[in-house]
Parts: C-alpha cells; structure tokens; sequence
C-alpha cells in the first residue's frame, strides 16, 4: 500500500483549537494507495451495446487535482470485450494506516462491470467509514476502463460519470478515438474533461465539466447544431470562453458549417462547462 503526506483542508480542519492554552496543529492524514487487485473483464465479446461507467472517486477534503485521480477510457482497436482496471485508495491519519485498510476493502467490493442483454455497466463506489478513514475519502482514485474501438457500423452509445478528478476518452497514450452515436459525460470532478472521439451520422455529443472542457473532432467533423455554454457566463460572453480555431466559423447556437452541414453530419455537440468563464475553459480541436 503506497502512502503520499495529505493535510486535511476544510475550515474546521485547519483551525487551531485553544485548550487549557495550549493550540493543537491539525492531524496530517496520508493517503493510502492500492493497486493489486487485477483488471476484471466482462464474459462477453462487446456487440454495439451501451457502456456506462460511474466513478463516485475520492474526496481528498481540499479539491487537490493530483490528489482525486479520475476516469480514463482506453479505447483499444484490439480489445473484443470492456475490461477495467483501478487504483483504490483512501485517506486516513499518518498513524492509523489500519483505517484506510478497512476502507479500502470495502471499496474493492464495490467494482465491477455489470452486464444485461443491452450493456455493460462498469462502476466503482466509496468504501464505509473506519476510524479516521472517511467513506467519502475512499474509491477508486483511478479508473481505467478499456473498450473496444467501434466503428462506422458499430458505434458507442457510450456514458461517462465521473465523481472527482479527471474524465479521458481515448486521449491517453497508444490509444485509439472511439466511433460513437451518442455520448453523454458529466464529470463534478475539479480537473479536465478531454474527450477524442469520431462521431458518425446523426450522433449527439453532450459533454460536461466542471472545468476545462476539450474535445478533439476529425478534421471533416459537420454537425446540425453546435451548443457551447459556460456556467458563469451568459450568451454574449461565452463566445470569449470558446477556441475553435481548428474548425473556422464554429459557434454557438449554429450548424456546422453554418451555410451546409455535410450529408454526414451529427444531429448535435453540446458542451458544457460549470467552472469560471475563461478563454479557452472549451476547446474544439481536430485531429
């Protein structure tokens, strides 16, 4: 189990409390890591299927991005079948790495991939409160999820529920974009959504995150409606938010191109951002 110094950081952790006139500093808390359990893969070849996965993640208490780790999807155009992978880990105080243990174990009960006759439902859960160790404070830190490719006549209906940290979709190292007919992220994690996909006809893309937002098209990407929103800012500012210097004449509340959407083109990319108004908290590249 590997261990990293963490200080919790709400208000009430931070505050010195006077006794008898002593001040008693806050407990420092590690957090515990554990990444030998080994991947789980679904008993079936994926056939078009709905992939949904839910990582409820890790709060660190301080919103630390290189603390929550998050949701990454490899998309493998060997793979035949969704397999999943995680890092767990859990927060407890420098002296008690019994708690974290505990914690730990439960949420290793919590991760699995769930399969019906029309998906495959790949999730991973807190584990429960032990000592110093909060239930909320444990998960999978990271969870890697590998999928099949796709494509153009076997498309993803792909969903992406990320609790804390990160979402990737095929934008790690070595991996492919994935062919989709719809994809729906929402990530309350404090760090980037990065997203690489290749959309076909009439797909809808509605991607959300709490801070940066990217999302990498081919460079022949059309659509019907393009829809960019910023949570802190209103219609006439979001404009400011966007770089859509790969695709020119990409806005807000048009089609794409906005004089002919090609013969191709997606129903819908909508994207979403919840964090601060910022140039460039969405970014529309190609690739």
């Amino acid at each position: 189990m590997r261990r990293s110094p963490f200080v919790i950081g709400s208000a009430a952790a931070l505050l010195l409390v006077a006794v008898s006139g002593c001040r008693i500093a806050p407990k420092e808390q590690l957090v515990f890591e554990d990444n030998s359990p080994p991947p789980q893969t679904a008993s079936r070849d994926w056939k078009g299927e709905t992939i949904t996965i839910h990582n409820e993640g890790i709060d660190d208490g301080v919103n630390d991005p290189s603390e929550l780790g998050g949701i990454e999807v490899i998309v493998s155009s060997t793979a035949t079948r969704v397999s999943v992978v995680a890092i767990f880990a859990a927060h407890a105080d420098d002296d008690k790495p019994g708690n974290a243990g505990l914690s730990i174990a439960d949420a290793k009960k919590t991760l699995g991939i769930a399969e019906t006759a029309t998906s495959f439902d790949v999730t991973c859960g807190h584990g429960e409160t032990h000592g110093t160790a909060r239930g909320v404070g444990s998960g999978c830190k990271l969870l890697r999820v590998t999928i099949p490719a796709g494509n153009a006549a076997m498309p993803h209906a792909l969903v992406v529920d990320g609790g804390s940290g990160f979402v990737r979709v095929g934008r790690a190292e070595s991996t492919d974009a994935p062919h989709v007919k719809s994809i729906v992220i929402h990530s309350n994690g404090v760090d980037d959504v990065d997203v690489r996909a290749r959309p076909v006809k009439d797909a809808t893309l509605a991607i959300e995150g709490r801070d940066r937002v990217t999302v990498a098209l081919p460079g022949d990407f059309s659509a019907k409606s393009v829809l960019f929103s910023v949570a802190s800012a209103d219609g006439s500012e979001v404009g400011s938010a966007v770089v859509a210097t790969d695709f020119p004449g990409m806005t807000s509340g048009s089609a794409y191109p906005a004089s002919a959407p090609s013969a191709d083109a997606i129903t819908e990319l909508n994207v979403h951002s919840t964090g601060p108004s910022a140039p460039g908290v969405i970014k529309i590249a190609k690739f």
